[in-house]
């Protein structure tokens, strides 16, 4: 039977020493299979892609230099905002009236199965389409 082949992904940053560790030792594993080792390497000014670049390896190898924006390759965007003050109503009481706004600006956050996390509904459906729109959320935290 044919072992199967699997690939090992690894993210790093202004790691350059500990992850070219990590390639080597994974050069060395003893598998019949088919190894594909991906690093993605999170805009590292260390010398990581040079010193990853230099490393002969048995294993095919791919280095995904990418730095990390925060977004994703979609187009989702939203702008959370929670207000919220302490009020003392004794020596040891005290009550945080709570404010919060999802999604501020009302953006269109388009859902790509493709692009995106799959959302899974609580009953079990998948979502798809446009995102959440504008929500109020008001609370109140009683601190004793």
């Amino acid at each position: 039977m044919k072992s199967p082949s699997f690939s090992i992904v690894i993210p790093t940053f202004q790691r350059r020493e500990l992850v070219s560790d990590a390639l080597r030792a994974l050069d060395n594993v003893d598998y019949d299979g088919p190894i594909e080792i991906i690093i993605v390497i999170d805009g590292s000014t260390d010398g990581t892609e040079a010193a990853l670049g230099a490393i002969q390896c048995r294993h095919p190898k791919k280095l995904v230099v990418q730095r990390n924006t925060g977004r994703k390759d979609n187009t989702y965007s939203a702008f959370d905002v929670r207000l919220s003050k302490e009020f003392k109503l004794g020596k040891s009481t005290a009550i945080e009236p709570i404010v919060e706004v999802f999604n501020l600006f009302n953006s269109a956050n388009i859902l790509v199965p493709q692009t995106t996390n799959l959302i899974f509904n609580f009953d079990g459906t998948i979502r798809a389409g446009v995102g959440d729109p504008r929500q109020v959320q008001i609370g109140a935290r009683l601190i004793w």
